[in-house]
């Protein structure tokens, strides 16, 4: 789920099963999920945040630089979100 907005906020789409998705802030995500990792984008200046899990694939929630609100929600079995938006 992604949106272009330039204040991304909260919009009815996936969400984890304690309420997360796009528009969610950093702090919101790591109160539910304190072991949550924490890293850099690869591509441009924001960051993410992946949740951690049990299994091979991860949530990611992106962050734009200078934005509270998470701009996008993947699952993917990368080490990190994929940086292309198809569409």
């Amino acid at each position: 789920m992604y949106t272009a907005a330039e204040t991304p906020t909260a919009v009815d789409g996936p969400r984890t099963a304690d309420g997360l998705g796009v528009g969610s802030t950093e702090e919101e995500i790591l109160a539910v999920y304190p072991d949550a990792e924490e890293g850099a984008a690869l591509a441009g200046n924001g960051s993410w945040i992946r949740l951690a899990g049990d299994g091979e694939a991860h949530v990611f929630f992106e962050f734009r630089d200078g934005v509270t609100g998470a701009s996008s929600v993947a699952v993917t079995i990368g080490e990190e979100p994929s940086y292309e938006v198809c569409g």
